[in-house]
């Protein structure tokens, strides 16, 4: 049986990388297996190491010269048989796959999943005010006009790039995010876990793993843990905040820590490559995700992997994603007190911990990486 081509062009490679990009690698390996790929990779940090499919890292990083090639790229894609594109987040990409596939025929996809629109300034009031506005509104606009279609995670986010960009509903399609399980099956108990992470085994931990910026919620981390250590019945000193990223407001952080005196009960990891990013959800109590910006966070597939119990802020596609147990612990948006107290009853309560953690754990299967694939493999098939 013939098989589809597709040309699949992610914006970085990096093994090591902390961001959501390191799930795609082995996911891509998955769908090798019932796809043609040939694989575009704009920049890359180390040598790519894929077995399963075609690769090619580009060679130019001047601005328009590497649009030429990639352009190039993807023009002898076209002429080889290649008819299906799907870029990750680039908006150059999508614009030339899309030049490439109206002209020459075949189709072409583009993969967004946030609130790109939340953070343009109202007013331009410097030189990056305008690239954000450029990049946000006009180019991003343009492009999902040119693809022939928007892959987002959920209902909701069709909803709102429907509403903001003025596209039709029927021309995006729905592709969830998802999680290797036997990334997780493969951990030790949590002693263990706990034992490599260097962390006490007599104390409830409370992780916070996402980048250090206020559109991930990282200012109320600090009003969160004092609020919830104020109304902790037990000693305080039984609590650990664990802080696993970086970003701008990493000095913020550090500042608010010492002046509220609870560097005793904070941890601050640093950057946690993703590979290794399990462990903490393995090996924490519960997880805080007091976002102001999300689109389909994988962090939360992550925490049900690991068997972690969490409470999230009711952005983007949360509440797509959630159970009806769960989402009793989706807080509004900026509630910081809210979410202190829903964390202060699953820090209290070990039976419902539990029974969220079993919950998760088999609620996650239906964002296994196996199905996914599936997903993805129907869709660029259609």
């Amino acid at each position: 049986m013939k098989r589809t081509k597709l040309v699949y062009v992610l914006p970085t490679y990096d093994a090591d990388s902390p961001e959501h990009m390191f799930h795609i690698y082995g996911f891509l390996e998955a769908v090798a297996k019932h796809l043609d790929v040939w694989l575009v990779i704009e920049r890359a940090r180390g040598q790519p190491g894929f077995h399963n499919l075609k690769v090619y890292r580009q060679r130019t990083r001047a601005p328009v010269l590497s649009k030429l090639e990639e352009l190039a790229v993807m023009l002898w894609a076209r002429l080889h048989g290649y008819k299906r594109f799907y870029t990750h987040y680039s908006i150059s990409a999508g614009i030339l796959s899309a030049l490439v596939t109206r002209i020459l025929g075949g189709i072409c996809y583009y993969w967004n999943c946030g609130h790109p629109t939340k953070f343009v300034p109202e007013r331009v009031r410097s030189l990056l005010d305008l690239r954000i506005k450029l990049r946000n509104e006009v180019l991003l606009g343009l492009n999902l006009h040119m693809v022939h279609h928007l892959v987002t995670g959920t209902l909701t986010m069709a909803h709102y790039y429907s509403e903001t960009y003025g596209l039709e509903l029927r021309s995006i399609r729905l592709m969830p995010n998802w999680v290797d399980l036997e990334r997780f099956t493969a951990l030790p108990d949590k002693p263990v876990l706990r034992l490599q992470l260097g962390w006490p085994a007599d104390k409830k931990v409370v992780l916070f793993l996402h980048r250090l910026a206020e559109r991930k919620g990282a200012h109320y981390i600090v009003p969160i843990a004092r609020e919830v250590l104020a109304a902790y019945e037990g000693p305080t000193s039984e609590l650990l905040f664990v802080v696993a990223g970086d970003g701008p407001y990493r000095k913020n952080l550090e500042d608010e820590i010492r002046k509220a005196k609870l560097a005793e009960q904070f941890r601050l990891a640093g950057w946690v490559p993703n590979r290794e990013a399990i462990k903490y959800f393995a090996a924490a109590d519960v997880y805080m995700m007091p976002s102001t910006e999300e689109g389909f966070p994988r962090t939360l597939l992550e925490a049900m992997a690991g068997r972690c119990p969490f409470s999230a802020t009711d952005v983007g596609g949360v509440k797509d994603i959630l159970t009806p147990t769960q989402a009793r612990f989706m807080m509004p948006a900026g509630d910081w007190r809210a979410m202190a107290a829903a964390l202060g009853r699953l820090l209290a309560d070990d039976a419902l911990r539990d029974e969220l953690a079993f919950e998760g754990r088999a609620h996650v299967h239906r964002y296994s990486q196996d199905n996914v694939v599936q997903t993805f493999v129907s869709l660029v098939s259609e």
